[in-house]
């Protein structure tokens, strides 16, 4: 790689690329009938071409070298860097936090190995600790940044708890039919956003535009003649063959996802229907406010404890009844809500997690079946209940259930 003038190259330069500017001289300067002017104007213009690709080979080699020097540089603090910090890594394993440690041959000896070990032999003892000071407070700051990351994301985590609590118990300050009936009319209320969105945005597949054929024309003949033209307008006609032929496919395919959600929107026209007659019968269901012995007909099953990071505990478990719960002689279900106190290893109760029943409590299936047609058998709801803060992550918990706002429905 050349950084300095190099004669030999700029002859090169000169004889061959040059050759090219030597003739446009050449012709240029024939012009004046003057053949010396001509000679020398051409040998002159070969000359300063070559010399100017010399001097950007010039400039491109030192850039390069800069580069090299500059990476290779990067590189060596990268290392030393690495060094510093493998140094003190190592010696804080050793129990070598400062000069004080350093007072038994013992550990003197493994200081001078663990610095020759890592290329820093060449430093002497006080600069050797020097090191270890700034590394320590490199090392202290990296734990701060390392605090602060994750305290913000605890934060975010327990904001989304939060939320998701908040979602969990909207209905527990409800009471009897007063909290099917709200459950019912917020179903509906999304039921109805749905269908209006989906009437109002359906889904089109835009279908594209056909070019204009005596324009593209006009303009090739504007600039090559006739022919051109005449090889425009042909292709044109081609490509508006095959956008014709693409855009009957779409209006094929916009036509079934016009079927399509015409038929879900009927669908949901029915479901919504089939709630609005549910919401009508609830509002005169008869109810009994006896928890306890609601309580008594209801069989929790498989429950899971789960513990977040932020101390969050998550309680999730499937209820049943069993068929035995009535209100004036009449089939009833349970519905409201029920307690999951959390205990630790030690028996001490450390939380309480309120778990709601969804709208009709244990007759759910039912409701299901018959306004959405589900196909399910499995009779069990699963509730979930959350008690924020109250655990520690990596601690076992069991959970006890009691009834918190618990009474019959009729059925």
């Amino acid at each position: 790689m050349f950084t300095k003038f190099n004669v030999r190259l700029w002859l090169m330069y000169s004889l061959f690329p040059g050759l090219f500017g030597a003739a446009a001289a050449f012709a240029l300067l024939q012009g004046y009938g003057n053949s010396a002017l001509t000679i020398f104007g051409g040998i002159g213009a070969a000359l300063l071409i070559g010399l100017a690709m010399e001097f950007s080979v010039i400039i491109k080699a030192k850039k390069d070298i800069k580069e090299q020097q500059a990476a290779q540089l990067k590189n060596e603090k990268e290392q030393s860097a690495k060094n510093m910090s493998n140094f003190y890594a190592e010696c804080c394993n050793f129990k070598i936090f400062s000069e004080s440690d350093l007072s038994s041959p013992e550990k003197q000896q493994r200081f001078e190995r663990l610095a020759a070990k890592y290329g820093l032999a060449g430093f002497s003892r006080g600069e050797l600790l020097v090191i270890l000071t700034d590394e320590k407070a490199k090392h202290e700051a990296k734990q701060a940044e390392k605090e602060v990351e994750n305290r913000k994301e605890l934060d975010k985590k327990r904001n989304d708890e939060k939320k998701q609590l908040a979602e969990l118990e909207q209905y527990m300050a409800f009471q009897g039919v007063e909290k099917t009936q709200k459950m019912l009319e917020d179903e509906i209320f999304l039921l109805k956003n749905r269908i209006s969105e989906s009437m109002h945005n359906p889904v089109v597949i835009a279908k594209q535009n056909e070019s204009d054929g005596m324009f593209a024309a006009g303009t090739a003949y504007g600039i090559g003649g006739i022919v051109p033209a005449a090889a425009s307008m042909a292709e044109t006609q081609r490509k508006n063959a095959r956008i014709r032929q693409t855009n009957a496919a779409i209006d094929a395919l916009n036509s079934q996802l016009a079927g399509i959600a015409a038929m879900e929107t009927a669908n949901r026209e029915g479901i919504k229907k089939r709630m609005e007659k549910f919401k009508d019968r609830a509002a005169t269901l008869l109810t009994n406010d006896d928890g306890k012995a609601v309580f008594s007909h209801l069989k929790f099953d498989k429950p899971t404890v789960t513990v977040a990071e932020t101390g969050t505990v998550t309680v999730s478990v499937k209820v049943t009844d069993d068929g035995g719960i009535k209100v004036f002689n009449k089939p009833a279900v349970a519905d409201g809500s029920v307690a999951a106190e959390i205990y630790d290893n030690e028996g001490k109760m450390v939380g309480v997690a309120v778990m709601v029943f969804p709208v009709f409590g244990t007759g759910n299936l039912i409701y299901r079946q018959k306004v959405y047609g589900w196909r399910e058998n499995d009779p069990a709801v699963e509730l979930t209940g959350m008690c924020t803060g109250c655990g520690k992550k990596g601690q076992r918990y069991t959970v006890k259930f009691s009834p918190y706002k618990l009474w019959a429905m009729e059925k």
